[in-house]
């Protein structure tokens, strides 16, 4: 049987066994947010833009926004749902994506004279990556 001393010291050497494990309230066993995100995702942001020149002279040219989303597919032929973003009226676009390789593909809206040809985009653990693109415009 344990005396008063020998049990205060038995108590005490578990309280810090426990402590010292984490079981209690410690860091150790609470998940941060990047142990809970192995795999944060990275964004993709940039401008999408066309120019159309009539004649011989620069100054008849100009500059339109495309007008549709981008769409972001692991293959280039891939069929199915893929994450897309939305082109604004000022040609600015942005997503997020998990990181690797994607496919970006233009998926034209109505009224549309800006041509983007699709493009293999490296996507790169929490960065933000900057894409502008200067399509071509059909009308050209």
């Amino acid at each position: 049987m344990l005396t008063g001393h020998h049990w205060r010291r038995s108590v005490i050497t578990v309280v810090i066994a426990v402590t010292a494990s984490g079981c209690l309230g410690g860091s150790a066993s609470v998940p941060t947010a990047a142990s809970s995100q192995p795999h944060a995702p990275g964004i993709v942001e940039g401008r999408v833009l066309g120019s159309a020149c009539g004649g011989l002279v620069q100054s008849s040219c100009f500059t339109t926004a495309y007008r549709g989303r981008l769409v972001f597919c692991r293959t280039m032929n891939q069929i199915g749902p893929c994450p897309s973003a939305r082109v604004d009226a000022t040609g600015h676009y942005r997503i997020s994506l998990h990181p690797g390789r994607w496919a970006m593909i233009a998926a034209p809206g109505r009224g549309n004279i800006v041509f983007v040809k699709p493009r293999w985009v490296s996507v790169g653990m929490g960065q933000t990556r900057v894409l502008d693109i200067d399509g071509a415009s059909q009308m050209r």
